[in-house]
């Protein structure tokens, strides 16, 4: 505000902060409501992208379905279907062909992690079924 002078000033300026204080709390309390409405409505939309790439969460779901017998052509309904009734809005979709891409990436990366955890063993020991002598396995 500006300089106070006189005594009408100074009561304009009290009775102001007076009104300011009285309305602080409803502006939090409107405040608060907001950010948790917000925060709500965030939490009850599930993005299946992020800048054009499907998320990590998104692309794990997509596995488990399929690894769990879903038909890579309905797993885009089937995840849809699953978080609209637990309340969450699903943001886009997913092909059968993307579904496809998820799980060969899936693949490949699982194959890297073996190479690696094998590279960075102690030891490893490998057995079979069959019975072996001179080298040659038997199986029965």
């Amino acid at each position: 505000m500006g300089k106070i002078t006189g005594p009408d000033q100074t009561f304009k300026h009290y009775s102001h902060l007076q009104k300011s204080v009285a309305r602080a709390s409803g502006v939090k309390d409107r405040a608060v409501a907001a950010a948790k409405a917000k925060v709500k409505e965030e939490m009850s939309t599930h993005h299946l992208m992020n800048k054009g790439i499907y998320t990590e969460e998104t692309q794990n779901v997509v596995r488990l379905l399929v690894k769990a017998g879903c038909s890579r052509k309905f797993v885009g309904e089937v995840l849809s279907v699953t978080l609209q009734s637990a309340g969450i809005t699903t943001v886009g979709t997913i092909s059968p062909t993307t579904v496809a891409h998820i799980v060969r990436e899936g693949y490949f990366a699982a194959q890297i992690q073996l190479g690696y955890e094998m590279a960075n063993t102690k030891s490893m020991t490998f057995s079979a079924d069959g019975t072996g002598h001179r080298g040659i396995n038997f199986n029965s």
